[in-house]
């Protein structure tokens, strides 16, 4: 019985290990076969390096507003703010196709992996943040 209940065990994680191969599902998820790749930045308009974005208290700050399907592969934000809880007070919402509600609404902290308000310096799998100031 034992015996039995440890192979049936065994082959079942043997079974997730090999349907979970992350390097292989992660990177053939966008298969687009035509496609127009698009940017959007903060980029300084005037060709300088202001490229800042200022949000006072109870204003929002549009991203990226675009139409049709599409996938967003890169986030790149650096916040400049003497707030200690600026990572729990800065709220990231992200809206689908016209909808009237997020489908995502946190904290930018927890969205990128910092969820206890903390800023370290991390490099995980597909997210990394670092507290080096520049």
């Amino acid at each position: 019985m034992k015996l039995r209940l440890g192979l049936l065990v065994f082959c079942l994680m043997t079974v997730s290990a090999f349907a979970q191969d992350g390097a292989s599902w992660l990177s053939s998820l966008p298969q687009a076969k035509d496609y127009v790749q698009k940017r959007s930045s903060s980029y300084d308009r005037s060709g300088g390096n202001g490229d800042a974005r200022p949000i006072a208290p109870g204003e929002t700050l549009t991203l990226l507003d675009d139409v049709g399907p599409g996938l967003v592969s890169h986030v790149w934000v650096t916040i400049a703010s003497d707030d200690p809880h600026h990572l729990k007070a800065l709220v990231l919402r992200m809206y689908w196709d016209g909808e009237s509600t997020p489908s995502v609404e946190t904290p930018i902290g927890d969205f990128f992996g910092l969820g206890w308000g903390i800023i370290t310096s991390t490099n995980r799998f597909r997210c990394r943040s670092d507290r080096t100031k520049r």
